[in-house]
C-alpha cells in the first residue's frame, strides 16, 4: 500500500497531467521531491528521461523506485556509451552524461532535473538540457536558480 499524497504534491501532479511547460518544484529537503518523481515514474507512458547529480543519486532512485516499480526491460542508464535499448520508457542519465543524451537526439515527454540548481548561470549542463527535445521539464530542488524562478511556467513551493 503506497502512503498518500500530500495536497502540494497533488495539486503538481494534476498540473503536471493537463499543462505542458516548465515546472519547478522548490521544496525543503523532506517534503515530497522525490515522491513526485516516483508518481511521474509511475505515470510515464512515453520516454521520460530522469536527471541526476551523481551516479550514485541515480543508483538510489533506480535501487529505490524504478527497479521496484516498472518491468527491467523499461529502463536504461545513460553512460558514455550511450544507452543500448532504444525501447527504454524510463532513461536515466547523470548530468556529466548529459551531452550524450543531447547528441542522441532522443525525444522526451518529459525530463526530470533532480537537484536542478545544478543548472545554473548558463553552465555546460544549462545549456545542454536547452536542448533536449521534450515536452515537459520538471525541475526539482530545494535552492533554485533565480533563472528557474523566473523561466517555469508552473512554480510550487
Amino acid at each position: 500500500m503506497k502512503p498518500n499524497l500530500w495536497p502540494h504534491q497533488e495539486e503538481a501532479l494534476a498540473a503536471m497531467r493537463n499543462d505542458g511547460g516548465d515546472f519547478l518544484f522548490h521544496h525543503f529537503c523532506g517534503t515530497g521531491k522525490s515522491r513526485i518523481m516516483l508518481e511521474v515514474l509511475r505515470a510515464a507512458e512515453q520516454k521520460t528521461l530522469f536527471v541526476f547529480p551523481s551516479k550514485a543519486l541515480l543508483e538510489q532512485f533506480r535501487d529505490n523506485y524504478v527497479c521496484k516499480f516498472t518491468k527491467k526491460w523499461y529502463t536504461a542508464v545513460y553512460d558514455s556509451k550511450g544507452y543500448q535499448n532504444k525501447r527504454s520508457k524510463v532513461v536515466l542519465a547523470t548530468y556529466q552524461s548529459l551531452h550524450h543524451v543531447a547528441e542522441a537526439k532522443a525525444t522526451f515527454e518529459c525530463v526530470c532535473f533532480d537537484e536542478a540548481h545544478h543548472l545554473k548561470n548558463d553552465n555546460d549542463w544549462c545549456k545542454t538540457a536547452k536542448k533536449l527535445k521534450v515536452g515537459k521539464r520538471l525541475y526539482f530542488t530545494a535552492t533554485p536558480t533565480p533563472e528557474q524562478r523566473e523561466l517555469a511556467s508552473h512554480r510550487y513551493t
